[in-house]
């Protein structure tokens, strides 16, 4: 398909559709069309995208989303930035709290970036470059709020503090 979609676009100034339509389950299928669809966009190629997905037709809508916000491309609610959960995260339920931001962060439209991240070695720099963002130490966080930090937030104050603060932005 990228092939193909490149040789026509190098001979044409048609409007090009993308998808992978052999692309299978929900994992499968994100991994191929991301790799194929995502690289065209980036080369400047095509005009509208379509994800296969076997099942539920929405979950399609929203890998599309998800890849053009991702490429930065289109930019609708708020993109999550967490920490890859390596040997230095000082948060032992990280993930818990990244699926509850990311439930109440399904609310918000217009575009912000979020980083909740589980250290403070990775999570100044992705912190400080999000819209709003934590950087977990031991027993507390620092919240960023447009690359500056803000003040101390407690534990069980993580997730309302970031929903808070992307509701002001």
């Amino acid at each position: 398909m990228v092939e193909a979609v490149r040789i026509v676009a190098g001979c044409s100034d048609y409007p090009l559709h993308l998808g992978v339509t052999e692309a299978g389950p929900l994992r499968q299928s994100l991994v191929k069309s991301s790799a194929g669809i995502g690289s065209l966009l980036l080369d400047g190629i095509g005009d509208t995208i379509r994800y296969s997905i076997s099942g539920d037709p929405g979950l399609e809508v929203d890998a599309a989303w998800t890849l053009l916000a991702g490429l930065d491309l289109r930019r609708r609610g708020a993109q999550i930035v967490s920490c890859p959960t390596c040997g230095r995260c000082e948060v032992p339920d990280i993930l818990s709290l990244v699926a509850q931001l990311e439930n109440r962060l399904s609310e918000i439209v217009k575009p912000v970036t979020v980083a909740m991240m589980g250290c403070v070695v990775n999570g100044v720099g992705e912190g400080t470059a999000a819209d709003v963002g934590i950087a977990c130490g031991h027993d507390q966080g620092v919240l960023f709020v447009r690359g500056e930090p803000v003040r101390n937030v407690e534990p069980s104050a993580f997730i309302d503090t970031l929903i808070a603060e992307a509701n002001k932005l």
